[in-house]
């Protein structure tokens, strides 16, 4: 498949995503298709890390190759949050120490003929970028979808006709009801990886890295140190923090949802 849809077109992947590098740093972005009988293709501008993706079999614990139907909403999330061993040890890991694709941001976009992802990634060094994400969110969401679907409609049949189906190669993952980005109206989201925008705690984006490296064990004075703050700045941001989950201890923060956040201004 990847042959067919992300090698046969890297020209023309490279061409439409060079702004995202160029104005943003963002140096990786992948479209990515799941119908709902579970075919699917996906069209990124790193072949080689979909290519090494597909050859460890990474789609067996990759939480958005799951029946489109559990997708109710447009939503967005940071999947490196998602909380799954399998899903951290394998994509993530390999995504950041290999490919150096860091600060993963995930656009989904459900339709009546399955669901749209759009991710996107900068390199681990490029910290701003989660800045730069909520400040373009809009942008992303709107008009950067919009550029990539008008430009990949003349190949859009082709890639259809090369489809993987998930069902087939991966029924288990591809039905779960565990392993999921978004339960269905009656059960909890998965923890950490995804709520619908207006039930989570809007965080800027300070606050949400100072959450992240809480999460990932670097204390208030380890995450000052890396981002050039004081210690009693740090401990205000979490002092918000827990004001908007509504928790007294930073140790609750740890059994709280790790949630995408947005700035008012772009919900």
């Amino acid at each position: 498949m990847i042959e067919q849809t992300s090698i046969k077109y890297d020209r023309l992947l490279k061409k439409l995503t060079n702004p995202l590098l160029q104005y943003f740093g963002i140096h990786y972005f992948c479209y990515q298709f799941v119908s709902n009988k579970g075919d699917w293709f996906t069209l990124g501008n790193n072949p080689n890390w979909l290519l090494h993706s597909a050859e460890h079999q990474f789609f067996q614990f990759d939480p958005s190759l799951v029946r489109p139907r559990h997708y109710n909403t447009s939503s967005l999330c940071f999947p490196q949050n998602h909380q799954n061993d399998l899903f951290q040890q394998t994509l993530i890991a390999d995504a950041i120490e290999v490919f150096d694709i860091d600060h993963s941001l995930a656009l989904i976009e459900p339709n009546a003929r399955g669901c749209e992802y759009y991710f996107f990634g900068a390199p681990k060094s490029h910290l701003k970028v989660l800045d730069i994400y909520l400040a373009q969110l809009r942008s992303l969401r709107q008009d950067y979808t919009h550029h990539i679907q008008t430009h990949l409609q003349p190949i859009y049949s082709h890639c259809l006709n090369h489809t993987v189906n998930l069902n087939e190669i991966n029924p288990a993952g591809f039905n779960s009801t565990h392993n999921i980005l978004l339960a269905g109206e009656n059960t909890k989201p998965e923890i950490g990886f995804l709520s619908a925008i207006k039930n989570i705690p809007l965080l800027t984006a300070r606050e949400y890295q100072c959450l992240r490296w809480y999460q990932q064990g670097l204390t208030a004075k380890q995450t000052a140190q890396r981002m050039n703050l004081s210690h009693r700045t740090i401990e205000d941001h979490f002092d918000h923090i827990k004001a908007k989950y509504g928790v007294s201890s930073k140790r609750d923060l740890l059994r709280e949802p790790v949630v995408n956040t947005v700035m008012p201004a772009d919900l």
